[in-house]
Parts: structure tokens; C-alpha cells; sequence
């Protein structure tokens, strides 16, 4: 990976952080490690790991079935990865660095992208029925 010297934080890096705290989350910010390391560890003891169109998410499917659960969060005493993207900015300049991307593609953990405070709330299973802007 490419050694990074100045990591800096997204622009709505902070609104994220506030919205993931508002919903009872722990956030820890790890932006300035670099070398395609994510932006955020996301943790809770609550709900059920689900990430990405995968396993997880068919095992998800099929205990929300059984159980009769309206939603499955995203982890259950867990840390989730996060690579924060600007969605003020154009789907192209939200790209993954190739540091990023060889994390992303390589990690055996839980790792996602969200660029807003809806994919946050979408993210972390929660509806936005709260009136999180």
C-alpha cells in the first residue's frame, strides 16, 4: 500500500459521526492512518451482522422470516470498517483509491461505504422515521 502522509477527513465527515452517535452507536476515527485504512470503526452490541448482497444477507432473510422481525440490523457486538465518501461531490470523485480498493476487496471483516446520512441510517438498519435530516 502507498504510504499517506496528510490524511484528511471528508467534508461531511462530521455530520456522519453526529448521526451514527444520535442512533446510540460508538464511532472512533482512524481517517489519519492511511494507505487505504478506512475512516471510521462503527460499534454496538445490538441487532445481526448483515453487509452486502451476500451470505450474511440471505441468513439475515431468512431470520427475519423466521422470526417474524420487521429488520435485521447490521452487527451484533461487532466493529463495522467505514470508508466515508463525500456525497456533496460527483460519483466520480467518490471513487476508491487503489489503496482502498485492495483493502475492500482483501478484508475477511465487515467493511462498508456510505456517503450520507441516509446510507448511514440505511447502513445501520435503521429507518429515518426519527427525523434525522
Amino acid at each position: 500500500m502507498t504510504p499517506q502522509y496528510a490524511a484528511k477527513a471528508d467534508a461531511n465527515q462530521p455530520e456522519l459521526v453526529d448521526c451514527i452517535r444520535s442512533v446510540g452507536r460508538e464511532v472512533i476515527h482512524i481517517h489519519m492512518v492511511g494507505g487505504g485504512a478506512p475512516d471510521l470503526i462503527v460499534g454496538d452490541g445490538s441487532g445481526f451482522m448483515v453487509v452486502g448482497p451476500d451470505a450474511s444477507t440471505i441468513l439475515a432473510f431468512i431470520m427475519m422470516s423466521l422470526n417474524g422481525l420487521e429488520r435485521v440490523k447490521i452487527y451484533e457486538g461487532a466493529n463495522l470498517l467505514v470508508e466515508v465518501k463525500d456525497g456533496a461531490k460527483p460519483p466520480s470523485k467518490q471513487k476508491l483509491t487503489a489503496d482502498e480498493a485492495e483493502l475492500h476487496a482483501s478484508w475477511p471483516g465487515q467493511i462498508a461505504i456510505w456517503n450520507s446520512v441516509d446510507a448511514v441510517l440505511e447502513g445501520l438498519g435503521i429507518d429515518n422515521e426519527i427525523g434525522i435530516p
